[in-house]
């Protein structure tokens, strides 16, 4: 059986607490809260509350933006990153800035695909015509 807890950085497990919804962001998130830490050796290091008891607020998807925040440190990830900075960046920058896309008049995904098709055809006519 998984349990749903993280580990602190001293190996001490930090259990669900509970679901607290977010007014704010408009999400809910998932509160974990350390047992183990008024013993423990590296309380100011992991904690900066007061009581000295770690909490660890996670949102919706939480774990996957971190592997992928991981994920782009990587050698391989900033050469492809790279890659989509010269190939389809500038594209998307003149279709916004230079063309004035900035929101669809369309209704509709239908309509925002034929809108954006119409937009690329222009920009492709454009540069075989340069």
């Amino acid at each position: 059986m998984v349990r749903d807890e993280f580990r602190c950085p001293e190996g001490q497990a930090v259990p669900f607490l509970g679901e607290h919804f977010d007014k704010l962001k408009n999400k809910t998130m998932r509160v974990y809260k350390g047992n183990a830490c008024p013993a423990c050796q590296s309380q100011r290091e992991c904690t900066k509350r007061k009581d000295g008891i770690r909490h660890l607020k996670m949102y919706p998807c939480e774990v996957e933006r971190n592997a992928m925040v991981t994920k782009m440190k990587t050698p391989q990830s900033k050469a492809v990153y790279k890659l989509r900075q010269q190939i389809v960046e500038p594209a998307i920058g003149d279709i916004k800035e230079n063309q004035g896309l900035r929101a669809f008049l369309a209704r509709g995904i239908q309509g925002a695909k034929i809108e954006f098709n119409l937009m690329c055809a222009a920009r492709n006519l454009k540069k075989i015509w340069l």
